[in-house]
C-alpha cells in the first residue's frame, strides 16, 4: 500500500508552468543564456575536448495529489520539488546529442540548491547549482566538492 501510494504521487507530478499564485520564488522555466559571462556555445571543464555546450533548461514541477491538493515543503524551505535538467551538447563533428534528468531542488532563505546527483545514484562528491531564487532569471554557481567552478545565467521562458 505505502509503495503504491508513492507511485501515485510521482506519476501525478505536473510540470509548473508559471500560472500558479504569485507567491511561488520560482517561474517554471527557463532557458540558459551564458556560462561564465560568455554565450552559447561553450566549453565546459567537464566535457571532453572538442564538445560544445550548446544550450540548456530548467523546467521545475509541482508535485500534485491526484485530488488537486498540493504537497506542502518541509517547513525549513520555502519551495521544494523536482527540477528538470536538460542540456544540449556539440561533439567535434557536429551531432547534437540532449541529456535530460529529473533532479531535487530546494529553495530556503531565498537561495535554490539543486542537487545535481540524481536519485538513486551514488555520488563521490557534492556537486550542485547554487544562486539566489528569482522569477526573471538564475545566476547558479556549479559547486563541486563545495569548491566554485562555472556560473550560469539561466532566463525565465516567459510564455508568448
Amino acid at each position: 500500500m505505502r509503495w503504491s501510494s508513492i507511485a501515485g504521487v510521482l506519476l501525478a507530478a505536473g510540470c509548473y508552468d508559471g500560472t500558479g499564485p504569485d507567491n511561488r520564488e520560482l517561474f517554471g522555466a527557463y532557458f540558459l543564456s551564458s556560462l561564465n559571462g560568455e554565450p552559447l556555445p561553450a566549453s565546459l571543464e567537464e566535457l571532453p575536448e572538442g564538445y560544445l555546450l550548446v544550450g540548456a533548461h530548467l523546467g521545475f514541477y509541482q508535485v500534485v495529489l491526484p485530488s488537486g491538493l498540493s504537497l506542502t515543503s518541509p517547513p525549513e524551505f520555502s519551495e521544494a520539488g523536482l527540477v528538470r535538467y536538460s542540456q544540449v551538447v556539440r561533439d567535434p563533428e557536429g551531432a547534437e546529442q540532449i541529456w535530460q534528468v529529473n533532479l531535487g531542488y530546494t529553495v530556503a532563505n531565498g537561495e535554490l540548491r539543486i542537487n545535481l546527483c540524481p536519485p538513486l545514484a551514488l555520488c563521490i562528491a557534492p556537486t550542485e547549482l547554487v544562486g539566489p531564487a528569482s522569477r526573471d532569471e538564475l545566476v547558479l554557481t556549479h559547486y563541486f566538492a563545495q569548491e566554485p567552478r562555472e556560473v550560469y545565467r539561466f532566463i525565465a521562458d516567459l510564455p508568448d
